[in-house]
């Protein structure tokens, strides 16, 4: 059966939103006039309600209790509303509005555990010289390792796209993981016309090298073969290249390899996109705030905290200020010798 309904609109607090029906109740089927659920009578009412809404969300969201508070909606809700005189049409709408602030407090819940990676990589256009060598034979099995860290380039998605730099372009490490395009210039019978290559910094080209070519402050390349191959001819020998520096595209995350003691821990970190090269690594664990990791070489990174038995989350920041945060890598089940794969830099 229905009722007489009425709509009041005013502003401020004042009432703008009542009405009234009437139900059927279960066991004398007589009609009874109710106030609806959904009676909003000031802004202050709606500000409460909505905060009610939200609590109740958070607490399902969060699990709480689930066993107890898991079915009240809809089920028990629905039944309670029969008896209680809650409005068929107040009761949907509250529905819609819980369901909806549970989405909403779902997706901050993701976005905060996903992390966030900002700052596109720009580097600038300009050419610089230098000269280039190769090593580590045709199939670049003499580069695997390297001063970087990487180990196995194949396995760390660096493959036979790599070089070793002197001194003045390696920096101490610093520049480990950073992308280059290198291309042959000039009047040597060697180079490859237009061609040009892209490298990742994996290793470096020791002072005192035959030749002296990675002697400071000769900027220098003594590329993986196969690369040098793509811009010039073995016979070559030496070559005149220029470079600049670019943009690293890697597939998949950043992935952070865990090796230590519990006094001693010690993060491969690989895979780098955007700049390359790691400037900063901070580590926060579970039970810990962000903590600010020291090079120890290459890309290897260390902290003395006992990280054991926590979830781990790292955030990475490169040369050119960008940062790149994953929250809980590594859950709290992790082993040394385990790699994780994290978000990755735009």
């Amino acid at each position: 059966m229905g009722g007489p309904r009425s709509d009041a609109r005013r502003s401020g607090s004042q009432v703008f939103y009542a009405y009234t029906c009437t139900y059927k109740r279960k066991l004398s089927m007589a009609p009874r006039p109710c106030c609806c659920w959904l009676r909003f009578q000031s802004t202050a009412s709606l500000s409460l309600s909505l905060s009610l809404d939200a609590a109740w969300a958070l607490i399902l969201a969060a699990g709480w209790n689930r066993r107890r508070f898991g079915r009240l909606w809809p089920t028990d809700m629905k039944r309670n509303a029969a008896s209680s005189g809650l409005c068929t049409e107040a009761y949907g709408l509250y529905l819609f509005r819980l369901r909806l602030l549970r989405l909403l407090v779902l997706l901050v819940g993701v976005l905060a555990t996903a992390g966030v990676c900002e700052g596109v990589y720009t580097p600038s256009l300009r050419w610089k010289k230098a000269r280039a060598t190769f090593y580590g034979g045709s199939d670049a099995s003499g580069t695997m390792g390297g001063s970087c860290g990487y180990g196995d380039l194949y396995s760390t998605g660096y493959g036979t796209a790599t070089a070793a730099l002197s001194e003045v372009l390696y920096g101490g490490g610093a520049t480990c993981g950073a992308c280059f395009e290198v291309k042959c210039y000039g009047q040597s019978s060697g180079c490859v016309s237009g061609a040009s290559v892209m490298v990742t910094a994996t290793n470096f080209c020791p002072t005192g090298s035959l030749g002296g070519w990675c002697d400071p402050p000769n900027p220098h390349f003594d590329m993986a073969q196969p690369s040098f191959e793509r811009i010039a001819a073995p016979v070559a020998g030496v070559i005149p290249v220029k470079y600049r520096r670019v943009q690293c595209v890697k597939s998949g995350g950043i992935k952070f390899t865990i090796n230590g003691n519990a006094n001693f821990n010690l993060v491969l970190v690989t895979n780098v996109g955007g700049a390359g090269d790691v400037d900063r690594v901070y580590v926060k664990g579970s039970r810990t705030g962000w903590q600010l990791m020291t090079r120890n070489w290459g890309s290897n990174w260390q902290i003395s905290t006992n990280l054991l038995s926590q979830a781990l989350s790292f955030n990475v920041v490169t040369s050119d200020g960008a940062s790149c945060v994953s929250i809980n890598v590594a859950d709290s089940n992790w082993q040394y010798g385990q790699t994780f794969v994290g978000n990755q830099f735009p």
